[in-house]
């Protein structure tokens, strides 16, 4: 993977777990970066191989046995681990009634307590996702807390779970009250 902390590798690693059995401790993890996540070291079944790999040349070199890519251009020599990752992914979300969330937007605490501030920012996300129009996928861009509150509750579980977090977390954690009541 290109780093243990990489939001997809988090939630496939949750994934496999979940789903396949497969401990994230019992695994030795070959990362080309540091760590995402400041303060958070990889653990010890993490391994760095050299900073200029290319997963894929990796894994046709027979040096790994699987890899975290996106999608793989066709004709190339491998295969996914699991037949149909799209449906498992779906499968996965059902069952944990949460979106697999990849990126947030985030503001300074000093933004996120200026309500004019937010509501002009929560207009703009709006309104760009209605000029969009059919391009984006409202389900996969949930806007606001109340439509990202369990997605944002599985994702601190399963960091959580992977020893990802400096300390607990809550949702609530991560808002301010302006935030809060904002949608």
């Amino acid at each position: 993977m290109r780093a243990y902390t990489t939001t997809t590798a988090v939630w496939i690693r949750a994934m496999l777990a979940d789903e396949y059995g497969v401990p994230a401790d019992e695994v030795k993890w070959i990362t080309l970066e540091d760590g995402h996540v400041a303060g958070v070291s990889d653990p010890p079944g993490a391994q760095r191989t050299l900073p200029a790999s290319d997963l894929l040349a990796l894994l046709r070199d027979g040096l790994i046995d699987a890899a975290i890519v996106d999608r793989v251009a066709e004709g190339e020599s491998v295969v996914p681990v699991v037949p149909d990752p799209e449906a498992a992914c779906r499968g996965w979300q059902r069952r944990h009634g949460a979106r697999t969330l990849n990126h947030v937007i985030v503001v300074r605490e000093t933004v996120a307590g200026d309500e004019q501030a937010m509501r002009e920012l929560f207009g703009l996300f709006r309104s760009s996702r209605e000029l969009a129009g059919s391009a984006v996928d409202l389900e996969a861009t949930p806007l606001g807390l109340r439509a990202n509150r369990r997605n944002l509750e599985v994702a601190i579980d399963v960091a959580a779970a992977q020893g990802l977090l400096a300390r607990p977390l809550t949702v609530d954690d991560l808002v301010t009250d302006v935030v809060a009541t904002l949608q």
